[in-house]
């Protein structure tokens, strides 16, 4: 999934990289969001 938002993300190759780079970014920070939401892995983050 997160190749597939690189390719399309851009044009050339920098870009792309760029897009998958912001996506896996993005991905990982909700990621750990729900994970504290929705079983409390760590309570001294948040």
């Amino acid at each position: 999934m997160l190749l597939s938002v690189g390719y399309i993300g851009g044009n050339t190759l920098r870009q792309k990289l760029d897009a998958f780079l912001i996506g896996f970014a993005t991905w990982n920070i909700f990621y750990y969001i729900f994970l504290n939401i929705l079983s409390g892995w760590t309570n001294n983050l948040i």
